[in-house]
């Protein structure tokens, strides 16, 4: 008896098995019948084959593990003879095609636009300064170019306390403006209407920084002689010798000149820093002056505060934080430089940001553009008072929690 159950349990599991492997049999032959009357629908051109081609089709069918499941490979089979496959496939090739190209060009593209963070050392590539190096952001700045591989070129009065140190700077060197020698010198590198001088297209001079001293001017009222010295020392020398050096730049390119602006005591309206607010006008109107050079394309940087580990280095009367002069500073000035001179596409982006030249100003360090609206100054007298408000209540809570306790 334990067998003859034990046997109907059996039939009635295989059975049951063969009854759902029927019906899922059904279900997906009659799933496959509709998509394939689908796409006869959609493509008139489909060939109907033969009672012997679908025999065919069934025999190797039934002898393919590989599609063995139900009537899939017969679908696929149909569906690819039909013509729909093929198309999808070269649509699915062109747009593999059109992907990969346009990564290819946007990878260029990134690489085109790509600034190098120093320049290679088989250029020779020019930077003139018109500047104290004894001020230390100017010195800072040079020293800056001259490790990007720049060969550097220092004009100043203090030019020849500075010249026994060329030895220790192989691109490095100092200019005396009163010198005529060290001027024709300097000049003979790139002038190309010199006689016999073969070495200037060799010899690029990329840009001429402008700059007047940025970390300390004298505070409050001065001397008619000490804001006569400052102006000269600050304005007069510098612009005299770009004036000498104009005439022998080379007319092939027009040449890069950069105007650094101490404007942040003019634009907040500082009375108690005339001489700041002396060279910011002189240096304005150096600039509208200039701009009608065809020699030059001018632009002017109106300069922020800025701090060296940790410590303020212009403005210091102001006692706030600046910003760090080396991201703030040295690198936007390096990507001007490098996107004027650049490629053609760098110098797109460039035209397109100064509006094509009509306005080539830029804002580098703290406050140096928030200070040019109208309402900073008045935000800061309030700041001020809320300042002195701040420190008298916080002294008073601590005199009153002192003798409490």
């Amino acid at each position: 008896m334990k067998g003859t159950e034990s046997s109907d349990i059996v039939d009635k599991a295989f059975n049951l098995g063969y009854f759902w492997y029927d019906k899922a049999n059904r279900l997906v032959s009659n799933f496959s019948e509709n998509a394939v009357k689908k796409v006869n629908s959609i493509k008139n051109n489909i060939k109907i084959y033969s009672i012997e081609s679908n025999n065919v089709i069934k025999h190797s069918i039934l002898n393919d593990n590989s599609t063995r499941t139900f009537g899939v490979g017969k679908i696929y089979k149909t569906f690819y003879t039909s013509g729909i496959g093929k198309q999808i496939s070269k649509n699915w090739i062109l747009s593999a095609g059109v992907t990969t190209t346009a990564v290819f060009l946007g990878f260029k593209l990134l690489q085109a636009l790509r600034i190098s963070k120093t320049i290679s050392r088989n250029e020779t590539q020019m930077i003139l300064i018109l500047g104290d190096y004894s001020d230390p952001i100017i010195r800072s700045q040079a020293l800056d170019f001259y490790r990007r591989n720049y060969t550097v070129y220092i004009c100043s009065e203090t030019a020849d306390r500075f010249k026994l140190q060329q030895e220790d700077f192989e691109n490095l060197y100092f200019i005396n403006p009163n010198s005529e020698d060290d001027l024709y010198k300097f000049t003979k590198l790139f002038d190309s209407h010199s006689i016999n001088n073969t070495n200037c297209y060799d010899n690029k001079l990329v840009s001429i920084i402008f700059t007047p001293k940025l970390s300390y001017f004298t505070p409050g009222e001065v001397s008619l002689e000490t804001l006569q010295y400052e102006i000269k020392a600050n304005i007069l020398i510098n612009y005299n010798t770009l004036l000498k050096i104009i005439p022998h730049l080379p007319r092939s390119q027009v040449t890069q000149l950069i105007l650094l602006n101490p404007s942040l005591s003019y634009n907040l309206q500082n009375t108690h820093h005339p001489t700041e607010m002396f060279i910011s006008a002189f240096i304005t109107a150096i600039y509208k002056s200039l701009k009608n050079y065809d020699s030059l394309s001018v632009f002017m940087i109106h300069i922020g505060l800025f701090q060296v580990r940790g410590q303020l280095s212009n403005y210091k009367y102001l006692k706030w934080n600046g910003s760090d002069i080396g991201k703030y500073l040295h690198d936007p000035l390096y990507e001007l430089i490098r996107r004027y001179n650049g490629n053609l596409l760098q110098s797109l982006c460039q035209r397109i940001w100064t509006i094509n030249g009509y306005w080539p100003v830029y804002y580098m360090g703290k406050y140096s553009l928030l200070a040019t609206f109208n309402i900073f100054p008045l935000f800061m007298k309030f700041e001020a008072i809320y300042c002195k408000i701040s420190n008298l209540v916080i002294h008073y809570f601590n005199k009153i929690i002192f003798k409490l306790f």
